[in-house]
């Protein structure tokens, strides 16, 4: 399919250029087609910047088949600003989630400052998204200083400091901007202040930029994200060019006149009509219950047969608002013989057990002392003494893995006790009992572990990587292989086995902010009740006059609401319903019966 008249006016844009893309309107298609346009000119040099190292990749798959790359880059924010510092940085890396939790509990002990993890992990993660961490609160630039000097201590360095270091290295000559002419960003609604700063480097210069995002799906103001005021500054300081996609060739005209009806009501933003031009007849259910736990499950059933036996394509998903809110749902999904795969939201492997747990078995499998930093890790988890582990990983690196704790840590029994602990671990993975050795890495992490739900997910992540006995060709590699890609076991759906009454359909189950840049043909919401969907604090906040919250939790919702291409089911409870369950001005039904599309349908009558 060749380009829209909107598209194509875009892709030809002269100067800075805004493009405000609606959902399923086809910008991975304009940026691809704005590239080959400007690679036109012989003294061109384009640079693409996504967020995610996926989409950096897609795109980089799509241009080649269209452009010789010797004059593309296609990277993402952080790889970009990496470049640029390389020689600054001194071979840190950026910190696992683990162990910026690990470095947060730290901080607030070496700066003894009274603040709970989960608010200092807000306060670090807010001032870290700043150009200038130091222009606020002096207690909160206390604690975000020692959690910095904590990171490089341990050869670690977040992402947002080294854009930093690559603002401040542009701004004083050190470090050279990328040497592009043209620079593209995607979903550039997620772009947080740091980041904004950086491509203002590159405009000052003279580098053109085209910035493709939409602010109704701004839904990262938890990382910082600067949405629809990041893009009205970039619109007034580089005075833009405006172009809008706002055809979108994704969801049914249901589906988009519902999800229209929801984000008028936010004030913050840029004024847009989406129109459906997608060639077919959607449906919008919206079901209400007494009983919800009893009922809800009965009717998704029914709406995953309808997907099922229509065979629509691909997979259907159910999207929640959060993690813990789907997993009890997806337990009963497995109980009526659905598969489910999870996706999105926060990985078992972000989790602090979880991490230690795969952190340990990663150095144990490989019995490499260049992996002496997930051991260093797991001893301050201990408790060890934060000196003593330094030198302990010096001694690592100049002996080896398996040699005797030096006679200088001989006050702290911990450390030979981890030597000989590593050293059995280590032989059984390469005896092939990835089972035992599982086990054991498993009663070490439970030994020092903080509470039940370190515990809890410890011991999920153990159970996770035990290579099954029954099957030869499994082994712990082959399991830390696939645990650090983050595939999932049933990728392919030609390879599922059809046993006992299994459902020859997948179930996707993502949180709402998993699913963005993601689509189905089929899509139910989970649980859309006041103080779920919006969140707690949002209307709290709304109290007080503070009105942010509750518009972003309603882009939240209409992002979910936009993932349907055919089929959108949204549950809620009787007497609880959400707000954005009456904006988006659907009838809602009672029970199974009834749904709302362009003609009359009934759920039942279709199974």
């Amino acid at each position: 399919m060749g380009l829209s008249d909107k598209q194509q006016k875009a892709a030809l844009a002269q100067g800075h250029a805004r493009v405000i893309a609606g959902p399923g309107s086809g910008k991975t298609t304009l940026l691809v087609a704005r590239t080959e346009y400007l690679l036109r000119d012989p003294q061109a040099r384009v640079g693409l910047v996504t967020f995610a190292s996926a989409a950096a990749g897609e795109m980089r798959e799509r241009l080649a088949k269209k452009v010789d790359l010797d004059r593309v880059m296609v990277s993402t924010f952080d790889a970009f600003a990496r470049r640029q510092v390389l020689d600054l940085i001194d071979g840190r890396r950026p910190p696992k989630p683990f162990e910026q939790q690990i470095a947060v509990s730290r901080a607030i002990k070496e700066s003894e400052l009274d603040y709970e993890s989960d608010i200092a992990e807000e306060v670090i993660a807010r001032l870290s998204a700043r150009m200038y961490p130091d222009d606020g609160d002096p207690k909160e630039y206390q604690l975000f200083s020692a959690y910095q000097e904590l990171l490089e201590r341990d050869g670690l360095i977040e992402f947002s400091e080294i854009a930093r270091m690559a603002v401040e290295g542009m701004r004083d000559g050190r470090v050279e901007p990328v040497p592009a002419t043209h620079l593209l960003v995607d979903e550039f609604q997620d772009t947080a202040p740091v980041q904004l700063a950086w491509l203002e480097e590159h405009w000052k210069r003279g580098v053109l930029v085209t910035v493709v995002g939409d602010d109704d799906q701004s839904i990262y103001g938890f990382r910082h994200a600067l949405g629809y005021k990041g893009m009205e500054r970039f619109a007034v300081e580089t005075k833009a060019d405006d172009y809008f996609l706002n055809d979108c060739y994704r969801c049914s005209p249901e589906v988009v006149k519902a999800a229209q009806n929801l984000i008028g009501n936010n004030r913050a933003r840029i004024e847009k009509a989406i129109v459906s031009k997608a060639d077919t007849v959607g449906r919008v259910t919206i079901k209400r219950f007494e009983n919800f736990k009893k009922d809800e499950i009965q009717s998704l059933d029914r709406f995953l047969l309808v997907h099922e036996r229509e065979c629509s394509p691909g997979r259907p998903a159910v999207l929640g608002r959060t993690n813990r809110s789907l997993d009890e749902l997806e337990g009963l999904l497995q109980g009526l013989n659905w598969k489910t795969n999870r996706i999105g939201g926060k990985s078992i492997w972000e989790q602090r057990g979880a991490g230690l747990v795969l952190g340990l078995a990663e150095l144990a499998n490989s019995r490499e002392r260049g992996k002496i930093g997930n051991g260093c890790t797991a001893l301050m988890w201990a408790g060890c003494n934060a000196g003593d582990v330094d030198a302990y990983r010096q001694h690592v690196m100049q002996k080896g893995l398996y040699e005797p704790a030096p006679d200088t840590l001989s006050h702290d029994h911990r450390f030979q006790e981890f030597v000989d602990q590593l050293s059995f671990w280590s032989r059984l993975a390469m005896d092939g009992d990835g089972l035992t050795a599982m086990d054991m890495i498993f009663a070490w992490v439970k030994t020092y572990a903080r509470g039940e739900q370190d515990k809890r997910i410890a011991a999920i992540a153990s159970k996770i990587l035990k290579p099954d006995p029954d099957n030869p060709k499994d082994s712990l590699g082959r399991r830390l292989a696939s645990a650090t890609r983050k595939k999932s076991a049933t990728d392919n759906e030609d390879d599922i086995d059809l046993e006992g009454g299994e459902r020859k359909v997948v179930v996707d189950i993502a949180t709402l902010h998993g699913a963005k840049g993601m689509e189905w043909d089929s899509v139910w919401i989970h649980k859309a009740d006041e103080l779920e969907m919006p969140s707690k604090q949002a209307v709290q906040l709304e109290v007080v006059g503070q009105l942010d919250g509750i518009e972003e939790e309603r882009r939240l919702f209409y992002v979910g609401m936009t993932r349907a291409k055919r089929r959108l089911g949204i549950s809620c409870s009787s007497g609880e319903m959400s707000r954005f369950v009456v904006e988006s001005a659907v009838p809602i039904s009672d029970g199974l019966e009834a749904a709302y599309n362009g003609a009359e349908f009934s759920l039942e009558n279709n199974v």
